[in-house]
């Protein structure tokens, strides 16, 4: 498609993007404010958040696997922004993210409501606040997404993993969900030092986007290393699966 259609439409999305945001978050505030900050009510808004933006952006999702049901810690591959929209859009989830998400117009605002956890993986304060975070949320049966590479990236393999949310799993005998998010057009992803509206504009104007999302089954080990070898080898082999057959 000739940038003179791609731009315009990526801009009516990214304005229409924005004010559904807006919208959700002004009177979700408000609700989850009277419902004394409702947990279930916060990670309600952030499925439809979800939900809504993939609508909005016309994203195709196409699904391999079963979906967990009880989704204690989700983990999965990532390569920008459209995967927290997915994932978020899966179900009734809080998801771990990077610090610069709160600095996000309206999206920041919202972190607290749809109990974003926020992390900067340069502190290691901040890592062991999260870490706790996790485990407290774990054992009240809250479900987590996280990225375990702790930054985007792209390729058929995972890069390495950060340990830290490993270390809860083990000690707390919970099973890991691996999921493999795959874009069709690889140019979707975001990573490096990409700005975020200069690859909006230039993505987003496509008239659909196609991602899979690939479901494993769960793993589970008491050894950490062992545990994250598996986790690791799971979302690789999800990923190599699914990127052959997926089209642009």
């Amino acid at each position: 498609m000739h940038k003179l259609f791609i731009y315009p439409i990526s801009i009516i999305r990214l304005i229409l993007l924005f004010v559904y945001s807006f919208i959700l978050v002004f009177f979700g505030l408000i609700i989850w404010y009277l419902s004394g900050k409702n947990i279930r009510f916060g990670q309600s808004i952030s499925y439809m958040w979800g939900n809504g933006a993939l609508w909005l952006l016309n994203i195709h999702v196409t699904y391999e696997g079963e979906k967990p049901k009880d989704g204690g810690i989700i983990m999965s591959n990532h390569q920008g922004y459209l995967d927290i929209f997915t994932l978020l859009a899966q179900g009734r989830y809080s998801i771990i993210a990077k610090e610069e998400i709160g600095k996000w117009p309206v999206i920041g605002r919202a972190a607290d409501m749809i109990h974003m956890i926020l992390v900067n993986r340069r502190s290691a304060a901040s890592m062991m606040k999260v870490m706790k975070t996790l485990e407290k949320e774990l054992k009240d049966g809250n479900n987590i997404i996280l990225f375990p590479e702790g930054k985007t990236h792209t390729g058929n393999k995972t890069a390495p993993f950060k340990r830290g949310s490993f270390k809860v799993a083990t000690d707390l005998g919970v099973p890991i969900n691996p999921v493999a998010i795959i874009y069709h057009n690889p140019k979707d992803a975001w990573t490096g030092s990409a700005t975020f509206v200069p690859h909006f504009l230039n993505q987003m104007g496509k008239w659909r986007t196609n991602l899979t999302v690939a479901f494993g089954q769960p793993v589970q080990s008491d050894d950490l290393t062992t545990l994250m070898t598996m986790t690791k080898e799971a979302i690789d082999s999800l990923i190599a699966a699914n990127t052959s057959s997926s089209k642009k």
